[in-house]
């Protein structure tokens, strides 16, 4: 996978998703290989009978894929082992009944598939997948290497190196479904490429079809989508659909979006490429993942199921395909999925029954009355379930408002230091103002804060800005004292960083904000504390910008799953008016959202 497929979260409420809460290629590259794919072997070659597979069932939407991190071993380009107990998945009683019936095709990894995995080994995996009803899925990079372009950048393995995956499946006696096209267009237009293999989205697609054809050659049947960022935009994935049905004369059967979680604007420009998708009769897939930083299979769970809570409660996503998949250190323990912090039990998250909240305002006077009800499947209501509601302006100044975040100092990190970035290091271009009065690192919690000149009592001393957006320090609009106020156009860029501070490893930490931040900031950038070793950056961590929320109060809903509220003060300016339901083990969160105080 690329590089880029390694980031981190995006802004839509992760407050309110956190209380619901309590690749590069991962085996060692081939050689270059320019000849053309290797002939079907003939048809006398011996082979097990194919396993039944009476019970799959591929039409069920959305379509859920499964796929773990295969046991190849370490490598330059991936240091760490796959899940500890992969095959374990493949026991008759493995202990991941629930999660299997849920999902609808298990996915392997091609180069996996190709050249390290044992025909004995994959004869066991596809009889279990058999016997499961599962589909049968694998990715590859479909662009034939070259003496420039190889297989160290992803997307060049070549149709040699798919036919051998698609053969070795027969061999096994298994049927491919589904083969994903990894990052064919990516490859030549955004990974940073030799100029060599900048190929055009025409050119690339001519690759693909050959890879198509040795693949058909093998299996017919199998179908066809693209694993791709396409930078984000829906131009650029018209573009590469457009060029893959001239070449290969037929629409991609899907396209899995391979999404930069650190973008702050990720839900939408995802909905985006989902309506476009759909608006071609082209199916929409979406991967949800944690990060390759999360240090414990737990953070990436979570993270995970955050991502898919984030994009389909709040966003409004509806993807045709969901991906849990894993190129990462975690999660090691795929099993058993009654362990909250294992990937299958991420996969029953994923499976629990949808709810569905509205929300309704209504004015007298002064005074907002908020109503509104909540069910689950068949619009059964939730009775005495607890909901919150929240206040957030949309225009104005913003709220003075502390961000806080707390997490666990990274290993190998011996100082670090505290700041923002604004149109910088973020894939983003957004308008923004803020004001910051004061940050405060405290490790571990209690003790006195680390930072230097935190509330800028010494003015600017320490703190290294940089930029041409507008850095400020100001009057204090909240008592004796200074401020450090930021403006920037979405062409400007602004950045700050603290002096540098002791850290301990394995330490807890909690760090807060102090500041006001503008709503039309959202999107815009991130408060950030960044660890560092000795000579590099360890991990960062980011509080999105974003204007501060105002908490109205938690509220039960009765018998019929109904509840209201009433505000003394309705708001005048534009205000978004929000309602959450954290879910729990059996139902998915809910979320409705309105807007009040507009003419």
């Amino acid at each position: 996978m690329l590089a880029n497929r390694r980031l981190a979260p995006g802004l839509i409420p992760l407050l309110l998703i956190a209380a619901a809460l309590a690749c590069s290629s991962p085996i060692p590259v081939s050689p270059v290989v320019t000849s053309s794919p290797t002939p079907e072997p003939a048809a006398t070659e011996s082979a097990p009978s194919p396993v039944p597979a009476a019970k799959l069932d591929l039409s069920h939407r959305p379509q859920i894929w499964f796929g773990p991190l295969d046991p190849a071993p370490p490598n330059a380009d991936r240091p760490y082992s796959g899940a500890l107990d992969y095959f374990d998945l493949f026991e008759p009683d493995a202990p991941w009944e629930q999660a299997a019936q849920g999902i609808q095709v298990f996915k392997l990894y091609g180069g996996w598939l190709a050249r390290v995995a044992t025909i004995p080994e994959l004869e066991r995996i596809i009889a279990d997948l058999g016997r499961r009803g599962l589909g049968v899925a694998f990715e590859g990079g479909p662009l034939t290497p070259t003496d420039q372009c190889t297989g160290v950048i992803e997307g060049f393995a070549g149709p040699n190196e798919g036919a051998n995956a698609a053969r070795n499946i027969r061999l096994a006696g298994g049927t491919l479904n589904y083969v994903d096209l990894e990052h064919p267009y990516d490859a030549v237009r955004f990974s940073g490429a030799p100029a060599a293999c900048s190929y055009s989205a025409e050119r690339a697609a001519q690759d693909v079809q050959r890879y198509v054809q040795a693949i058909r050659a093998i299996f017919p049947d199998a179908q066809f989508g693209a694993i791709e960022t396409a930078n984000h935009d829906v131009e650029e994935v018209a573009t590469w659909v457009e060029a893959y049905r001239t070449a290969v004369g037929e629409d991609l059967a899907y396209f899995s979006f391979d999404l930069n979680y650190h973008r702050p604007n990720w839900t939408a420009e995802a909905r985006a490429i989902e309506d476009y998708l759909r608006s071609r009769g082209i199916e929409f897939g979406i991967f949800y993942r944690g990060d390759e930083g999360d240090e414990t299979d737990e953070e990436w769970v979570n993270r995970a199921e955050a991502r898919f809570v984030e994009f389909e409660v709040v966003a409004g996503g509806r993807p045709d395909r969901v991906i849990l998949q894993s190129w990462h250190p975690h999660p090691e323990r795929l099993l058993p999925e009654g362990d909250p912090t294992t990937f299958t039990a991420l996969i029953n998250r994923y499976l629990r029954e949808r709810t569905t909240l509205t929300l309704e305002a209504r004015t007298a006077g002064t005074r907002l009355a908020l109503t509104g009800a909540i069910s689950g499947a068949q619009a059964a209501p939730l009775a005495g379930v607890n909901l919150e509601l929240t206040l957030t302006p949309l225009e104005g100044p913003g709220l003075i408002f502390e961000y806080d975040l707390s997490g666990t100092v990274p290993e190998g990190a011996v100082e670090a230091d505290v700041g923002y970035r604004v149109n910088t290091e973020c894939d983003c271009s957004g308008p923004s103002e803020f004001t910051l009065y004061e940050v405060r690192y405290l490790e571990p919690p209690g003790t006195s804060n680390l930072v230097p000149n935190g509330s800028f009592a010494n003015g600017l001393a320490g703190w290294g800005a940089w930029g041409i957006g507008s850095a400020n320090l100001v009057t204090s609009d909240r008592g004796p004292g200074r401020a450090l106020h930021v403006e920037a156009r979405p062409d400007q860029d602004a950045a700050i960083n603290s002096g540098r501070f002791a850290v301990q490893a394995g330490a807890e930490f909690s760090l807060t904000f102090v500041g006001r931040v503008a709503p039309r900031s959202l999107g815009s950038g991130y408060f950030d504390v960044v660890f560092l070793s000795a000579s590099r950056e360890v991990r960062r961590f980011q509080i999105p910008l974003r204007a501060a929320t105002v908490s109205l109060g938690q509220v039960v809903a009765d018998g019929e799953g109904r509840f209201a509220i009433e505000i003394q003060e309705a708001p005048v300016e534009p205000t978004a008016v929000r309602a959450w339901y954290a879910g729990d083990n059996r139902m998915w969160p809910a979320y409705a959202e309105m807007v009040v105080g507009e003419e």
